[in-house]
């Protein structure tokens, strides 16, 4: 049974075409190999950048709510020492930005991603620490600014100063800076939603808490009053005051305090 030339022996343009995708495949593979460590010490690094942010934020909103709790206690002109905190802050964060690191102003994203196009450099050491100041200054001081966009161009700069502390080639410095970013971007929005559950938690047991100590407690006094008979009765009616101690009642912790029992014979 004779058999085709044709068929069965390969063309030498398709044996070179399917060495050169398999050498391809095997490079692609080897570089991500290579960067998916990298890309893990970027991600922990971005995300321990992002958790100090949050705490230095955290702390100058502490800060914030005691000077206001203190201006509250002077007689006169207590309240322009807020106003003269936050535009002290305000003042002190534009400066800084303006004269050291222009590029960090606004959330800092458009830079960065100008940076990942090739079209502008990045100075990590100053990106970073202008973007941490400024950012302190501006949000602890009481300005109504994001969080996301500031620990973004963090996550990119502290990237991609591991990558060059590495020494990998620019386009691996470029995929590891995107990488921090996206590290940077997630623990924040992470963060934001685990705050944002902690507030309204703690705003629900507040309320609850405050309904029990009065709204709940004027509520059993009134249905104790409907209780009573209403008014014009013939009948002799004697009257018992009875002490209660502080208990709980539907979930409302009530205050000790009297009732009274009426006998009617």
């Amino acid at each position: 049974m004779s058999t085709d030339p044709e068929q069965t022996q390969e063309s030498p343009s398709a044996t070179v075409e399917a060495k050169s995708e398999i050498q391809e495949y095997l490079e692609v593979s080897h570089q991500r190999h290579k960067l998916f460590p990298r890309a893990a010490l970027v991600g922990f690094c971005a995300g321990g950048v992002a958790v100090v942010f949050r705490a230095l934020l955290a702390a100058g909103d502490a800060l914030r709510n005691g000077l206001i709790a203190w201006s509250d206690t002077l007689p006169f002109f207590g309240w322009l020492f807020p106003i003269l905190f936050s535009a002290v802050g305000a003042l002190l964060a534009s400066a800084i930005v303006f004269y050291y690191a222009p590029e960090t102003g606004g959330s800092g994203i458009p830079h960065l991603k100008a940076v990942l196009h090739r079209l502008r450099d990045l100075s990590w050491i100053r990106v970073l620490g202008v973007k941490m100041i400024s950012g302190v200054l501006a949000i602890g001081s009481g300005l109504a600014l994001g969080r996301e966009g500031p620990t973004v161009q963090m996550g990119g700069a502290i990237a991609d100063g591991i990558a060059r502390a590495m020494k990998v080639s620019p386009a691996d410095r470029l995929t590891l800076t995107a990488a921090g970013a996206g590290a940077g971007l997630l623990l924040s929005e992470s963060l934001h939603a685990g705050s944002t559950a902690a507030a309204n938690k703690s705003y629900a047991a507040g309320y609850e808490k405050g309904r029990s100590d009065s709204a709940k407690q004027q509520y059993h006094t009134l249905i104790e009053q409907q209780r009573q008979p209403a008014g014009g009765t013939n009948e002799p009616t004697t009257l018992f005051d009875i002490p209660l101690p502080e208990r709980e009642v539907g979930g409302a912790i009530l205050k000790p305090s009297a009732r009274t029992l009426r006998i009617q014979e």
